[in-house]
């Protein structure tokens, strides 16, 4: 039995945006702030940059895979690409090469991580816990309970139940919004209450028809979220955030051996699942 874990409790910001920490509402007390984040626990949080993802080499049948992959991409760089005043967040992404995930269907982790897999064959995941809607898409993450520090990810996408799209000629949910959402969560923010953000936990197809590009635009609050976590490199700490492969050394329990992102340096290792649901 393990002994001596220490919850830290992270200091409330002076914006609404919220972090993901490694106390677990559905499982554990949590307090909150006046804004509704959990602010028990210490907020997760990725070892070095770049962070890795890469897409599961079965693909998907229900999109024209090139352009939804471009999607996807462009969800990303929306994140790493924000200024912080005059100067760019320090935050960056590295395409890792394609790879057979061999995750089963409705489960929280994979024997390979970083993986975006789109889910043509079923969705076996739980409802969403609080309207009972199917979601559109979900990222997994693994970390440590003591420290935060994310050991694995990955997002599934609900092609199954859902038609996508992939540019504003199309009818269906949009794609690079969701996915702009769910790279917010894969960096380690919760979901938002402020009208506007890309966090806030449903999608809004009305943001899509008044406007094709403000469907997936951030939001100042999703900005500054950004740039808070990933502040321009000459304000970075470059011990915390060093260009490459992470280094740290431990345990390592999900992927393969040789995979140089994954290493655990906590005791205990949690998961959490967090989604995007439809709007009502």
């Amino acid at each position: 039995m393990l002994t001596g874990i220490v919850l830290f409790v992270v200091a409330r910001d002076a914006f609404a945006y919220c972090r993901t920490t490694t106390c677990d509402p559905r499982v554990d007390e949590c307090q909150r702030n006046d804004e509704g984040c959990v602010k028990t626990g210490p907020a997760i949080r990725w070892r070095s940059l770049p962070i890795p993802y890469r897409f599961d080499s079965v693909g998907t049948e229900m999109l024209e895979e090139a352009s939804a992959r471009e999607a996807i991409r462009r969800a990303f760089d929306t994140w790493s690409n924000t200024m912080c005043g005059e100067r760019r967040t320090s935050l960056r992404f590295k395409e890792l090469p394609d790879a057979m995930g061999r995750k089963k269907m409705g489960s929280s982790g994979g024997s390979v991580p970083w993986l975006i897999y789109f889910r043509d064959d079923g969705w076996t995941h739980d409802k969403n816990e609080e309207d009972g809607d199917e979601s559109l898409a979900l990222t997994n993450q693994l970390f440590g309970k003591t420290y935060g520090y994310i050991d694995y990810a990955d997002i599934e996408i609900n092609t199954a139940d859902f038609k996508f799209a992939v540019d504003e000629s199309e009818d269906g949910v949009d794609l690079e919004a969701v996915i702009t959402h769910e790279v917010g969560h894969y960096i380690g923010l919760a979901h938002s209450n402020i009208e506007g953000s890309v966090m806030a936990p449903r999608y809004h197809p009305e943001r899509r028809s008044a406007d094709f590009n403000e469907s997936h635009a951030l939001s100042e609050d999703d900005e500054r979220a950004v740039c808070a976590l990933f502040p321009p490199r000459a304000e970075a700490n470059e011990a915390t955030y060093p260009e490459g492969s992470c280094s740290a050394s431990g345990t390592k329990t999900h992927g393969p051996a040789t995979d140089p992102f994954l290493a655990i340096g906590a005791a205990i290792v949690m998961v959490v699942r967090r989604r995007l649901a439809r709007s009502g």
